[in-house]
Order: structure tokens, then sequence, then C-alpha cells
């Protein structure tokens, strides 16, 4: 009989209080190998505290307890100078956060390609150029260039192609498509599933309040409220049956194309 694989991540009991107030409540999840898992919930829900929870930034007054493990290993024991070896790799809302404006895109993305894999440099950059076409950008036209002198959406993509370039068992993306067209949004997500494979390729958690974009990508559902996990599993199934009162009403605000009912609103800072 074959072994399970173990989860490329596992959240136990994980609780975040900040000022005296409790954001995140007794979260429970898992992710393994080849699987996209979307965290849903509108803003305020706790998406992004639980990203900065996974990635080691939360603020220094955060208070926190319970587990977070990669592979096996507490998270908890890594120090601030290490985390930037751990095999996670992170897209963000705002891509000019993320990229260096004095710096040429292709540049970066070799650099990045040099150190995290180890290639020649003839080697990093026919491997950012092949990445940048898989992202639908001409490499002639965008590896040359500023960030400063691209879209926020190509930005974006040249983002996720760092992010790839790490060969990462755990990548976050927290609202990755928030500057992109919807024809760049079906590209960036074609990229994605494309490099997920079962046991063999990052997990991915992906996070968003849009439940319709998560379906064209997501295998797998975690629906986040008021801090609190209330409903995970098959994302088609949630789909057509969802059971908690806060997913049913995440599903219909799909169905009617208007914008899902948010959550408290001193919890929004938290989102």
């Amino acid at each position: 009989m074959e072994q399970p694989h173990p989860p490329v991540l596992a959240v136990q009991q994980l609780n975040i209080t900040l000022d005296g107030e409790r954001k995140i409540q007794d979260l429970n999840f898992v992710l393994h190998a080849g699987e996209r898992v979307c965290l849903l919930g509108a803003s305020g829900a706790g998406k992004s505290l639980t990203a900065a929870a996974l990635l080691g930034t939360l603020a220094s007054n955060a208070e926190v307890d319970g587990s977070i493990s990669l592979h096996g290993i507490p998270l908890a024991g890594v120090r601030l100078q290490q985390r930037g070896r751990l095999p996670i790799a992170a897209i963000f809302q705002d891509p000019f956060t993320a990229l260096n404006p004095l710096v040429t895109v292709g540049q970066q993305l070799t650099m990045a390609l040099r150190y995290q894999r180890s290639l020649s440099r003839r080697q990093a950059n026919h491997c950012a150029s092949d990445m940048l076409q898989a992202l639908g950008l001409s490499p002639q036209q965008t590896l040359a260039r500023y960030p400063g002198q691209l879209s926020g959406g190509q930005c974006q993509r040249i983002c996720t192609a760092l992010a790839l370039a790490g060969q990462p068992s755990l990548l976050i993306a927290d609202e990755p498509t928030s500057a992109l067209d919807m024809v760049s949004q079906h590209q960036l997500l074609e990229v994605l599933r494309s490099h997920h494979r079962p046991h063999a390729a990052p997990a991915l958690l992906f996070i968003t309040h849009d439940i319709a974009l998560a379906a064209g990508l997501c295998q797998r559902a975690l629906v986040l409220s008021h801090g609190r996990l209330v409903e995970q599993g098959p994302l088609d199934q949630l789909l057509q049956q969802p059971k908690h009162p806060y997913s049913q009403r995440l599903v219909a605000a799909m169905q009617m194309q208007t914008p899902p009912p948010g959550d408290s609103p001193h919890l929004r800072q938290a989102g």
C-alpha cells in the first residue's frame, strides 16, 4: 500500500492576537505537494494576516501561538536571517514593492535564477526568456526595461517569474491578479496551473476574495470569516453545496456578480 505523501505545510491551532484582540483563532489546515488551495474571505477576514504568519512577516507586537511546519520542520525555530533559505515564495498585491526600480527586469530575473538554481549566465538568460514568454511577455521588449517602464500587470507577471525562479515547495499568492486585466489574469492562472502536478510541484495557497477566479485554478477551498476557518473542502463541492452561512453568501454573491458581504469593520485592517 502506497504511503501518503507528508504535507508541505501544516498549520495547527494557530492563534494571532494584535493589541489585545484575537484576529486569527484556532486555524488548522494542511497543504500537500501539487495542491492548489484557495483561502477565501472578504476584506478583513484575516487572509493576509495568515499569509504574514506563514512568511514570518507579522508585526513585532503580534502574539502568536500554535504551530506552523514546513515539511515537518516547525518554523518557530527558524531564525529570521535563515528564512530566506526556506523553499517558500510569495506573490503580493503590489508588484512594485517586490521589484528594484533601479535594476532592469533581465538583471533581476537572471540574478535570481543564477542564485536559486546555480545556473550559468547563458543558462539563466535562456531560462528568463522562456519564463517571460510563458507569462505572455516579449523577452526582447521586457528584459532591458526597468520596472517603472512597465505596467502594473506586466510587473506582476515578472514577480510571478521571480517567485517561480527558486522552484519553491510552497508558493503563497496574495491577491496576485488584482492589477491584471482579464487576458493577463487568464495567462497568469494558466502559468500557475502548468507549474502544478501532483506530488511534483509546489503547494499553492491562492489568497483571494474572488471565488469565481479561484474556481478556475484551485481544487480545494478554505473559507475564512472573522479570523475563523468556517468551512473547508473540495472547491466544486463548496460551489454546489456550501454548508456554512458565510460560504453560502460568498457563492450567492458570485452568482449575482456582486461584491461579497464584508466582515465586521474592526477586522478590516487585518485583511
